[in-house]
């Protein structure tokens, strides 16, 4: 996503001098939660990357995989 900000920030009509500071300021208040997570909630005691649990309920196909079902043949 990053990759095409810059592209979308030209459109907007944002100076790219204003480019790194507008990134920036998007993301501190997550760099804030984390660091708060770090230092002040008695996070884990090594670094790690936090992630939600999540469990799969879909259906699994197997290694071969899923083969493709064409919308209109769908039930």
């Amino acid at each position: 996503m990053d990759f095409y900000t810059p592209s979308i920030y030209c459109v907007m009509g944002i100076d790219p001098d204003l480019f790194t500071p507008v990134f920036a300021v998007s993301r501190i208040s997550g760099w804030c939660a984390h660091i708060i997570e770090e230092k002040f909630a008695e996070a884990q005691p090594k670094a790690v990357i936090y992630r939600p649990e999540a469990e799969y309920v879909g259906r699994y196909c197997g290694l071969e995989g899923c083969k493709y079902v064409a919308l209109e043949k769908r039930e």
